[in-house]
């Protein structure tokens, strides 16, 4: 809350923040109010702090952007590998089951990655908030733009190896961007809805990195959706990732 104090006899009039235990949803005006202003004064900030953080990650390494791809050609490598020696077998429809896990584990990741930025970033810059009065909504923007870079590079190779693979899309592929977005929302709201909890428990983002993991395999993601109709009831990841994959 902010107000306006008088410290030397109406001379010098300065400008006080008052931290109060009191919910701020208590005066929904003033909330949105500040609100607001947060998130007009985050859009520039964000954007320094996104230029920093990826020359800060990608400075010391010697494969650069590649990391960005690394992890997930590495999943569809040994899923490709294990149903190339028949440990699995799926329906796939009449793509390749390397572009079928491709296309599921890079919408896969961004999921992920939107889930995490709250944790991350919030966890990381705790004192930046608290001495210089960052609004979290800039940390948390900051992140959502690194997502969306990762998530840009994963979709141009998507499109590159469905290209050569011959995979045969409609116009209805340019709808693909708008579920990668919600894809990739969805997580940031799961984990702005946590990220409190685990600013306070450091159970919690543990707990959200089992759950991830046992999210993988509950989600169509190495398999169809028609193999296991029953696990996406209560998966709204399933319905987006699902969607997006049928537009490719």
């Amino acid at each position: 809350m902010l107000r306006r104090g008088d410290f030397s006899g109406g001379e010098d009039d300065r400008e006080v923040t008052v931290y109060s235990a009191a919910s701020p949803l208590r005066r929904p005006r003033q909330f949105g109010r500040v609100l607001r202003q947060d998130l007009s004064t985050s859009r520039g900030l964000a954007w320094r702090l996104f230029v920093r953080d990826v020359r800060s990650q990608h400075r010391r390494s010697l494969l650069g952007y590649l990391w960005i791809l690394l992890p997930v050609l590495a999943s569809s490598f040994v899923w490709v590998f294990l149903d190339d020696q028949g440990v699995i077998d799926t329906e796939h429809g009449d793509v390749s089951y390397g572009v079928f896990v491709l296309i599921g584990t890079s919408l896969w990741q961004g999921f992920v990655d939107g889930l995490n930025v709250p944790f991350t970033k919030l966890d990381i810059a705790q004192g930046m908030i608290t001495k210089y009065k960052v609004p979290p909504e800039a940390l948390v923007m900051t992140g959502i733009l690194e997502v969306a870079l990762s998530q840009t590079v994963r979709m141009a190779l998507v499109a590159i190896v469905a290209l050569v693979a011959g995979v045969d899309s409609s116009a209805l592929v340019l709808l693909v961007p708008l579920g990668v977005l919600a894809l990739v929302l969805l997580g940031v709201e799961i984990g702005s809805f946590l990220a409190p909890f685990g600013l306070l428990y450091k159970d919690v983002p543990r707990a959200v990195q089992i759950l991830t993991m046992v999210w993988f395999f509950v989600t169509p993601i190495i398999y169809s959706s028609s193999d296991a109709p029953k696990l996406d009831a209560l998966n709204p990841v399933s319905i987006l990732l699902v969607a997006c994959r049928d537009l490719v």
